[in-house]
């Protein structure tokens, strides 16, 4: 390997790990570069230092020289993790602004400039910034953003073209010297200038030459042109045809409006108060469950807030600055009521209550001690280390410090596990896959049952040693390691081996303290008891479904313990023995072994019974997806009394699935069809859907698979059809082109107390209110009511009334009487889609469904009529999807 090559493989080695790494900054030392590319000691400290010399690296001294990736990289990780995702309502209000933007700054060669606008408060600095760092990022430009008010000099337009362009010495009074301005400094990188409007035309034309030409001259200078490569993003408040020069605007090509607060969706609103919330009482060290009523959250989400975002958060600031002084109280928690809000908010709560859609919803607690905090090194120390911490260490043998810091983590992670831990954690440590994988093949654990402990350990070790910190966690850290280490249930060299790959992935070494926590959590997942099995499912054919499901069912769950035996490719059966004792190896204890029903079962198992060394119980049944992912589970559990007899009882208890006259048996896999997986409804259908199991016919002993699936997605079920005939289809659309063979249930057929839709008579054509009532009678209110998340049943049912109304009113040909309750239904998910600010965008079945143009406007009157005194906006789609089905 020559010198180059050396270098490069070194330089990419540092790279990939920083790049795969959530935070971006890797450290390797010598000894690790030496052991990982087999090389001396001092031929990898000589590399290192020239790839510190030339840049590329950087060094941090200390014991061990620790090297991480320099900067000018640092582009690549900042533009994977997308750092658009800091701003609230990147995936819906701000979703086509974002795309439009990224569109424009990666536009050949140098990107497209940028004018931003909006009312004061939007958040156009903020979105500028993160703009600007992801277009430093596409270029791999190690430069900070440059940022500058133009307003800030308005009154003074002499110097404030001397500020943006820089001036030569004489170009007016005070001019003692040449000085750059802020084109020159930004050169390369991206310059940002608010209040872009203060800018007299003069300076207009100069922007211009430098937008056209990419030349520019300092105040004063009349010969040479500078040459300057920089990305302009500019902001204004103000309207840009009545303050720009046309030709100014012309050679803008990108101008985005950023939304008020006001037209932001609630689901926004409601995340921007527990954003801004949060933020200060950090700041404050307010360390309590806060608890904010609804009345103060309707009262900030319904305001009109001239200053938008901006003045929201100077409210919250001044509502937290109020409970400074309760910090220190006994009380585990306070309370903010309306009492702490302005006068003004209060009574404009007071008149806009009326129009509240639902009066129930959006109380919020904030509990400070939230697992997202321990991502702050302050607050790990204060709420993890407190919590494992044992006190008077002096008084007790290693022994019972050792069971009760144990103890400590395992009640530190059931509490926290409440607090989703684990998606915390995941989210954070996003591609530690890799470390993962390495305690699995080390300690033959499956991490579905550990991750938590394994998260949790990561976590330690990178919060500790890429720290550095020392927490003092224990007295005595030496006598207690080497007691620790000849104390572990757990081979000690296999552990030590995982920690060398912790040291070596993230370029640290531990303490003695970190390795006493390694070793403990490690001990902890060693001391879970539990009992595995494989699962094989054996075929006699070349093209055997089974097959084809097992690599289906290991992509979805990862697991390891299943696996498919084919007759053809065995010569036997003491072959097919013969793979069974080689797979059922530690730490498995036994094995299911699925056989299809024609099989000569009894012949097949005796001669099984010869050669197989471990327990097995045959399952004579053909395996299903659902089958195969019910096994896994099953043979997984951490259970003490998870006997293979009880396993195999039960798994042969699961026949195919039979939907016969509303009645289904023993597993399914049910898909729920939606127009959007952040619908409002689906988090309440999926987290009750044991209770709605007995309502469509479901028994309590069958396994349910759910499985959220959108419009656009239904090709899929064409797939699972052929793989497994154990589907059923959730429908909150109203599919208009059901796939023979699956079967289907209807989201509005839930809530009808009689089981159909009414039967009207003829002379009920026409539907007055009378009937009205009489029809929604038939509808389970509480019912409905529960599986509402934004509008309640009451206001709903009002507005629809008013819809009904609006379309009699309106000489409406269409006899309605025997729809009236999914109309209805329809309405309120409609009501609940709008009012999250997801309303659908295009219709799916817009180019299949034959509408009549007359009826669609009168849909499209009735709802502007009845919904125009509601903060919600419907679109085209909504129009469509009820028109659809006023005309099934």
């Amino acid at each position: 390997m020559n010198e180059i090559n050396k270098k490069d493989q070194v330089l990419n080695y540092v790279k990939r790990n920083s790049f795969s790494n959530f935070r971006g900054k890797v450290f390797v030392t010598a000894y690790q570069i030496s052991h990982i590319f087999n090389i001396s000691r001092s031929e990898s400290s000589r590399i290192l230092n020239q790839l510190e010399k030339e840049g590329k690296l950087k060094k941090e001294k200390g014991r061990p020289v620790k090297y991480y990736l320099s900067n000018i990289f640092y582009s690549d990780l900042e533009h994977k993790k997308d750092v658009f995702c800091r701003l609230i309502g990147y995936q819906f209000s701000l979703r086509k602004t974002i795309n439009l933007c990224k569109a424009a700054v990666s536009y050949p060669p140098n990107g497209l400039n940028i004018l931003i606008t909006g009312e004061t408060g939007v958040g156009k600095s903020f979105f500028a910034e993160i703009l600007g760092e992801y277009a430093n990022s596409l270029r791999q430009v190690n430069k900070e953003v440059i940022t500058f008010n133009c307003s800030s000099y308005a009154n003074n337009p002499e110097l404030l073209l001397s500020i943006i362009f820089g001036h030569c010495k004489g170009a007016y009074t005070g001019a003692y010297s040449d000085n750059p301005g802020l084109v020159e400094i930004a050169d390369g990188g991206v310059l940002f200038l608010d209040e872009v409007h203060s800018l007299p035309p003069e300076g207009q034309e100069m922007l211009f030459t430098l937008i056209d030409k990419g030349v520019y001259k300092r105040l004063g200078e009349t010969r040479n042109n500078r040459k300057a490569n920089v990305l302009l993003i500019m902001a204004t408040t103000e309207s840009p045809e009545d303050n720009f020069l046309k030709t100014f605007l012309r050679r803008i090509p990108v101008c985005v409006n950023l939304p008020s607060f006001r037209d932001r969706n609630i689901m926004e609103k409601y995340s921007l108060i527990i954003a801004f919330f949060i933020k200060e009482l950090r700041k404050l060290n307010i360390c309590k469950t806060v608890r904010i009523s609804k009345e103060v959250v309707n009262a900030l989400i319904w305001y009109d807030w001239p200053g938008n975002v901006g003045e929201l958060e100077n409210e919250i600031k001044i509502i937290c600055s109020k409970l400074y002084a309760k910090r220190n109280e006994e009380l585990g928690y306070i309370d903010i009521g309306l009492r702490k809000l302005s006068k003004e908010l209060v009574n404009n709560y007071k008149r806009i209550k009326q129009y509240q859609l639902r009066n129930d919803n959006l109380p919020i607690e904030i509990n400070m001690y939230n697992y997202d905090d321990l991502m702050d090194m302050d607050v790990f120390q204060m709420i993890f280390l407190a919590s494992i911490r044992v006190d008077d260490q002096k008084n007790i043998t290693y022994e019972e410090l050792i069971n009760k810091v144990s103890n400590n983590i395992n009640n530190f992670i059931s509490k926290w596990k409440d607090m989703k831990l684990k998606e915390v954690l995941r989210k954070a440590y996003r591609d530690y896959s890799y470390l993962i994988d390495q305690i699995e093949k080390h300690l033959d654990i499956n991490k579905v049952y550990y991750e938590e402990y394994i998260l949790l350990l990561l976590h330690v070790v990178l919060q500790k040693g890429i720290g550095n910190q020392v927490w003092n966690i224990f007295d005595d850290s030496d006598g207690l390691y080497q007691y620790v280490k000849d104390g572990m249930n757990l081979d000690y060299k296999l552990v030590n081996e995982i920690i060398e790959i912790f040291e070596y992935q993230y370029g640290l070494e531990l303490d003695d303290e970190g390795r006493i926590l390694f070793l403990i959590i490690l001990n902890q997942i060693g001391n879970i008891k539990m009992e595995k099995y494989m699962i094989f499912a054996v075929s006699d054919s070349e093209d055997s479904t089974e097959s084809k499901i097992i690599p289906l069912v290991k992509r979805l769950t990862r697991a390891r313990n299943i696996q498919n035996l084919n007759i053809l490719d065995c010569d036997g059966l003491i072959h097919i023995a013969n793979k069974v004792n080689e797979k059922v190896s530690y730490p498995y204890i036994g094995s299911i072994i699925y056989l299809s029903p024609h099989m000569a079962i009894k012949i097949i198992q005796e001669e099984l019974e010869k050669v197989i060394d471990k327990p097995f119980r045959i399952i004579d049944s053909n395996l299903t997806t659902s089958k195969a992912i019910l096994a896994i589970n099953k043979t997984n559990q951490i259970s003490e009394n998870n006997s293979l007899e009880k396993i195999a009882n039960e798994l042969k208890n699961v026949d195919s699935v039979i939907i016969k006259q509303g009645n289904i048996s023993k597993s399914i896999n049910v898909f729920i069809a939606s127009f959007y997986e952040t619908e409002p409804v689906l988090s309440r259908i999926i987290n009750n859907f044991e209770n709605i199991k007995s309502i469509i016919g479901i028994t309590n002993d069958i396994e349910v698979n759910i499985m959220v699936l959108t419009i656009y997605r239904m090709s899929i079920l064409e797939l699972y059809k052929k793989l497994n005939n154990n589907v059923l289809v959730f429908d909150l659309i109203g599919i208009k082109e059901p796939i023979e063979g699956i079967k289907y249930f209807k989201f509005y057929e839930m809530f009808l107390i009689d089981g159909n839709l009414l039967k009207r008579d003829k002379e009920f054509d026409s539907l007055s209110m009378p009937l009205i009532d009489k029809v929604l009678g038939n509808v389970d209110e509480v019912l409905l009511d529960s599986f509402l998340t934004l509008v309640s049943v009451d206001k709903g049912k009002e507005i629809f009334v008013e819809f009904i109304k609006y379309l009699e009113k309106s000489n409406f040909q269409i006899n309605l009487s025997n729809k009236v309750e999914k109309l209805y239904i329809s309405f309120l998910l409609m009501l609940e889609r709008c009012y999250a600010g997801i309303p659908i965008d295009k219709h799916p079945y817009e180019d299949k469904l034959e509408l009549n143009k007359d009826t669609m406007t009168i849909v499209n009157n009735a709802l502007k009529h009845t919904t125009n005194k509601y903060p919600f906006k419907y679109s085209n789609g909504e129009i469509i999807q009820l028109t659809s089905i006023i005309l099934s």
